[in-house]
């Protein structure tokens, strides 16, 4: 697939986040009809290891991930089980070896992993998405917060969903 333009996935996420909330339930429905295997993926990763707000975000930036990579070209193929797995792994040791990173480090390997990625566009929307979320201070419960140690995890699953659109 070709680089998605920054300028189309600016536009797919302003899109999505006016959506109404009617239209947002049914892109939803499209997602399972037309990608049910990420649509799994989504789901079954949310309800284990994260809380209500992680659960949302994830599945929200993986429908507009999801959206973005329907404008692009070729369009995205049927995704597997066995391309998850593979992604999923893949991105696992990338993570390993984040983690393994001094602080300064860290902030640099990000970078040169989203300038020297296949669709540096929407990895960038995802590593600002997940470091400029701000939960709602009035609302109080940990369930309202993405933790901090869950954004690497939420940032794997999301590049596996877009490794697996874009192959």
């Amino acid at each position: 697939m070709e680089p998605i333009s920054s300028e189309v996935v600016e536009k797919t996420w302003q899109r999505i986040g006016v959506m109404d909330p009617q239209l947002a339930h049914e892109l939803i429905g499209d997602l399972e009809n037309t990608q049910p295997v990420i649509m799994e993926y989504l789901m079954a990763g949310s309800e284990e290891l994260f809380n209500q707000a992680e659960r949302e975000l994830v599945i929200y930036l993986g429908i507009v991930i999801w959206q973005i990579m329907k404008d692009g070209f070729p369009p995205p193929p049927q995704v597997l089980f066995e391309d998850i797995e593979k992604a999923e792994a893949a991105n696992l040791k990338m993570l390993e070896y984040l983690g393994s990173s001094t602080p300064g480090d860290f902030s640099r390997t990000v970078e040169t992993v989203v300038v020297n990625y296949s669709q540096p566009q929407i990895l960038r929307y995802v590593v600002e998405a997940l470091f400029e979320f701000e939960e709602d201070e009035d609302v109080a419960g940990s369930d309202t917060k993405i933790r901090d140690d869950m954004k690497g995890i939420i940032f794997i699953v999301l590049k596996t969903i877009i490794d697996c659109l874009d192959r």
